[in-house]
C-alpha cells in the first residue's frame, strides 16, 4: 500500500515501515477474529448435521 510521503516525512522511513506492518497485521488479526471465526463455526455446524436431514419449519 502507498501511504504516501507525509507519514515517511513524520517519521522516517524505517519507522514508517514498521507502522504500516503493524497496522496490516492488526487489521488481518481482527478480520480473523471477528469475521473468519464466526463463519467457521457456523459452516461446523451446518455440517455436523447427518446427512438427509430435513428441517421443518412449522406454518410454512
Amino acid at each position: 500500500a502507498h501511504w504516501g510521503h507525509d507519514l515517511t516525512a513524520a517519521l522516517g522511513r524505517w519507522p514508517a515501515i514498521v507502522v504500516v506492518g503493524l497496522i496490516s497485521v492488526a487489521l488481518a488479526a481482527a478480520s480473523y477474529y471477528l469475521l473468519e471465526q464466526p463463519i467457521q463455526r457456523r459452516a461446523r455446524s451446518w455440517s455436523a448435521r447427518p446427512a438427509g436431514a430435513v428441517t421443518v419449519i412449522p406454518g410454512a
